[in-house]
């Protein structure tokens, strides 16, 4: 859309996609699961969406030891849980949580993706804003990103404020129990809804400021145009997303580079 308010002309484009997808089949991955569902065990089942998130649905964490054996028996998947371990939640009902309570808790996948750009210019003023964003989509913290001291490495700040060892009384702490753990993990790591999180956000890609210099002054120079701008590019992305870390990787691990935002001013000659 492109039109005028005087001396001043702008322009806007968007566009909009809804991604809808389901497995049908998949040959000899064609496995029945313990709980019913039918696919590889992992992220492809039938009759869900592609990359799926497979675990147990959970609710909060112990407050104390005593709590332990008044929850549902855990122990087939997670053994001698304690205070600050997350509760692992009996879907099938039959008061215990084992594998057979694993569930869909989402997709990688977007729903949604969309976009938008706007610009304007008045009197040798420019500007260009382009926003993208995707919603409808899940994203999951493990390893270095989400785990406390992962491979006997560092803590992050947030895990530290908001574990459940500096809020003992807190149902819904923002970290579990801290532990320091191996390539193996421990009670609190296995795939479960606790580490899955909204992934969808808007991110600013690009914003860029320009001004053109009056011929009178241009001529001057024997230039037939002279423009200078300063441009940003990924200078700001909002999200829902643990404070850090990217949802634009669904999968994050920690392993690998966030988007790098770059700012660029210059100065552009036609002669």
């Amino acid at each position: 859309y492109r039109d005028n308010a005087g001396a001043f002309n702008y322009w806007v484009n968007g566009n909009f996609s809804i991604i809808k997808n389901k497995v049908i089949t998949l040959g000899m991955g064609n496995v029945e699961q313990d709980n019913g569902m039918i696919g590889n065990g992992s992220t492809l089942f039938i009759g869900y969406p592609m990359q799926v998130f497979y675990g147990y649905k959970t609710d909060g964490v112990f407050l104390s030891d005593e709590e332990v054996s008044e929850w549902y028996d855990q122990s087939s998947i997670v053994p001698k849980s304690k205070a600050g371990d997350i509760r692992y939640v009996d879907l099938d009902g039959d008061n215990k949580v084992t594998t057979k309570d694993r569930t869909y808790l989402g997709s990688s996948i977007p729903k949604y993706t969309f976009g938008l750009s706007f610009g304007g210019e008045y009197k040798g003023f420019d500007f260009n804003v382009l926003l993208q964003g995707v919603a409808g989509v899940k994203g999951r913290l493990s390893n270095w990103a989400g785990l406390a001291f992962f491979q006997e490495g560092n803590i992050q700040k947030w895990q530290m404020e908001e574990c459940w060892n500096n809020n003992p009384t807190s149902r819904y702490p923002g970290y579990p129990r801290l532990e320091i753990m191996s390539n193996a993990g421990s009670n609190n790591t296995i795939i479960s809804d606790y580490w899955i999180l909204d992934a969808s956000f808007v991110k600013v890609r690009n914003i860029q400021f320009g001004y053109k210099l009056p011929k009178s002054l241009t001529s001057m120079i024997g230039a037939s145009s002279v423009r200078a701008y300063i441009s940003m590019d990924n200078p700001f992305t909002f999200k829902g997303y643990r404070k850090g870390w990217d949802p634009e990787n669904t999968n994050n691990d920690g392993s690998y580079y966030p988007v790098m935002s770059s700012y660029t001013f210059g100065l552009t000659l036609v002669f």
